[in-house]
């Protein structure tokens, strides 16, 4: 009786394992190139999802947002209302149970409704911070009305630890920290309404007239104390008192494999989440790189100067 025996040669055995290792090789490739341009894909993704949220916010709450980008980590920052005082009466009730307390303060007709009357030497307003909160940024926005101060008076409108701002006799805007002066290129007009915005963020203090920067200087920590007394040594009237404090609301950390090849530091929108005209002349695009199969792929963000976003993987808009 004959018995037939069925098996593989050592052949057959090392040919299947060489197409084996070929399906394997090719696979490998394949779904390490699907990797990497995924996490290209995602990253830019993210990024322009950040961008718009940016965007979105400004719209929502009527307040100037900016993005902040530095070795590969951008981070979204925003306002969050610490006081307001509006000078209706002179209870002067604030946002969050943070009342101001008043000395020698009186109404009179305001840039809205009433406002804040102060005479020199005899009138000071105290409203009370958090401190901490305070230390990583903030912004102080107020209407001033300046009336004539007696001949060769400097005048202070702002006080809070070391930093104090001062009003010149010619009517120039001086600030102060720890005794050192700086005379501003701001002139406050008499008797008329004037933005004034004071901004610390980024160790960088600043100071705006009208939306119009006029000083900045590097701080490394502007010290304000529990309290920031306003106009303790002023002629004229104060109205629609905001203070915020500057907070990161949101932020993105790219991945290995991702690297930033051209991107501004910051990206500011204003409160209408358009670009801010005063800081941004054109659009503002970033641009991604990532390795995918021994080459580099490129993606990048575009932001119009209306704010929108627009976002592209290679050449192609997604």
């Amino acid at each position: 009786m004959n018995t037939k025996t069925t098996g593989f040669t050592l052949v057959e055995v090392l040919v299947v394992i060489a197409i084996l290792s070929m399906i394997l090789g090719v696979s490998s490739a394949f779904f390490t190139y699907f990797d990497r341009k995924f996490i290209l894909q995602s990253s830019v993704s993210q990024l322009a999802t950040l961008c718009k949220a940016a965007q979105h916010r400004a719209r929502q709450e009527q307040a100037a947002v900016y993005l902040y980008q530095v070795q590969g980590c951008v981070e979204l920052y925003g306002s969050r209302l610490m006081g307001s005082w509006h000078g209706e009466d002179l209870v002067t009730t604030g946002a969050f149970n943070r009342h101001a307390r008043l000395e020698g303060v009186s109404l009179s007709p305001g840039k809205i409704g009433k406002a804040l009357q102060f005479t020199l030497g005899k009138s000071k307003m105290e409203c009370p911070v958090d401190a901490v909160a305070m230390r990583h940024g903030f912004m102080l926005t107020l209407w001033l009305f300046p009336q004539r101060p007696p001949a060769n008076t400097v005048e202070t409108i702002y006080r809070a630890g070391f930093l104090q701002i001062h009003i010149g006799s010619d009517a120039l805007l001086i600030v102060e920290h720890r005794g050192d002066k700086c005379t501003t290129s701001g002139t406050l007009p008499l008797y008329q309404w004037t933005l004034l915005e004071l901004r610390y963020e980024k160790e960088e203090i600043a100071l705006s007239l009208n939306r119009q920067k006029i000083f900045s200087r590097r701080l490394l920590y502007a010290e304000t104390g529990d309290t920031v007394s306003l106009a303790p040594a002023f002629q004229g009237r104060l109205d629609e008192i905001r203070l915020s404090t500057l907070e990161v609301l949101d932020s993105l950390t790219l991945p290995d494999g991702v690297t930033v090849l051209e991107a501004p530091q910051y990206i500011y929108f204003d409160s209408f989440g358009r670009l801010d005209p005063l800081r941004h002349s054109g659009v503002q695009k970033i641009l991604l790189q990532g390795r995918v199969l021994q080459q580099n792929v490129q993606a990048r963000i575009v932001v119009s100067q209306m704010g929108e976003v627009d976002w592209f993987l290679g050449d192609v808009r997604q």
